[in-house]
């Protein structure tokens, strides 16, 4: 096919040889969405056994290249990267929405709040960004996080800013 017409394939019309599943391949466009993932995001996006999903992934051989081996986290090959970003980005709104919700809330379980407050964002859902972050301002202004905290304001919408005197 045409370099142009790659993107409107199917997983295993641009794949065969993979002989991938609907459910791998409805894994792959999914996870497409974050960069990096690990057992535990995989769990949040899919719910499904995280290590045991990616250890098929893995064992597929499909273009998932290892960030930190001691953390379980992985990426996809920058190429199919692209392709799986495509489709993804033709998921439904709310699908993705969804799935970048339970990733902030993977975050926040797991303190990480910068993070958190990023995919929180990223899905739409800035009232729980805010009080994400209000509830962790402190620590970034502790350790001088300032041009942090300026980034995360601009990504929120400016009535809210103006709105809220807290922010």
């Amino acid at each position: 096919p045409a370099t142009t017409e790659i993107y409107t394939l199917s997983l295993h019309d641009a794949l065969p040889i993979c002989k991938i599943s609907k459910d791998v391949q409805n894994t792959f466009v999914k996870l497409s969405g974050i960069g990096e993932f690990s057992p535990e995001i995989i769990e949040n996006v899919i719910e499904k056994d995280g290590m045991e999903t990616l250890k098929s992934l893995i064992d597929k051989n499909l273009f998932i290249e290892p960030v930190d081996f001691t953390h379980y986290i992985y990426n996809f090959h920058p190429l199919f990267q692209i392709y799986l970003k495509k489709k993804f980005d033709n998921l439904e709104k709310l699908d993705i929405q969804t799935i970048f919700h339970s990733i902030g809330e993977y975050y926040c379980e797991e303190y990480k709040f910068e993070k958190a407050i990023y995919f929180f964002t990223l899905a739409g859902n800035y009232s729980r960004a805010k009080n994400v972050l209000l509830r962790n301002a402190e620590e970034l202004l502790k350790t001088g996080k300032y041009e942090k905290i300026k980034n995360i304001l601009h990504s929120f919408p400016q009535k809210m800013i103006l709105e809220d005197k807290n922010l």
